[in-house]
């Protein structure tokens, strides 16, 4: 429950600056309020993302490789950590193909699996471990979420090229932004004694 809390946190820090940056992004790129309003959404999925994975950032980077390269071992045994890596790449499956036409079944899992991948590889640089069941159950996660955008049947709204754009968007702000954002916003919060 901390870590939903911790999660939520982080996204509402975050909206301080991506909900005027998409509306400017709205105003001179978009200019049609639902890709607006979709965009947003999936930037703010990816976020939470990358707080859910301990995603570095520029100021706690941690040279710290830690492995589990054996598939298939612990899946089971770690059955809430595997159910949970799933249930957060579902998102993905399901927003990917509604929100991009050109993006379909083979693409939609190719970059679950590859943003899976690149999120596993950069937690070399912190103290979390790199394991290859997560990134099993996190493509297993984005197919389910492909089929139930399927049962959806709306069609996508722009092409990839926005996609990537939205990708980059979401991890450069993650990474040199985030930071103090939430650094600020815990301390306001720590300082009024909410918690």
């Amino acid at each position: 429950m901390i870590r939903i809390l911790y999660i939520f946190i982080e996204v509402i820090a975050s909206s301080i600056i991506l909900i005027p940056l998409m509306f400017i992004f709205h105003k001179v790129y978009i200019q049609n309020i639902n890709k607006t309003f979709m965009y947003t959404i999936f930037i703010f999925y990816l976020l939470a993302v990358f707080s859910a994975t301990g995603l570095p950032q520029i100021n706690n980077i941690t040279f710290y490789p830690s492995f589990q390269l054996i598939p298939f071992s612990q899946i089971i045994s770690d059955r809430t950590n595997s159910l949970l890596n799933i249930l957060l790449f579902i998102p993905l499956g399901v927003l990917l193909p509604l929100i991009f036409k050109d993006v379909h079944l083979k693409k939609t899992v190719l970059l679950g699996f590859v943003f899976s991948l690149s999120i596993e590889l950069l937690q070399i640089l912190t103290l979390r471990l790199t394991d290859v069941n997560d990134l099993i159950t996190n493509t297993l996660g984005t197919l389910i979420g492909y089929s139930m955008s399927k049962i959806c049947h709306r069609k996508g709204q722009n092409e990839s090229y926005d996609l990537y754009l939205l990708m980059i968007i979401a991890f450069l702000f993650w990474f040199f932004i985030q930071p103090w954002l939430s650094s600020g916003l815990w301390n306001l919060i720590l300082s009024m004694k909410i918690l």
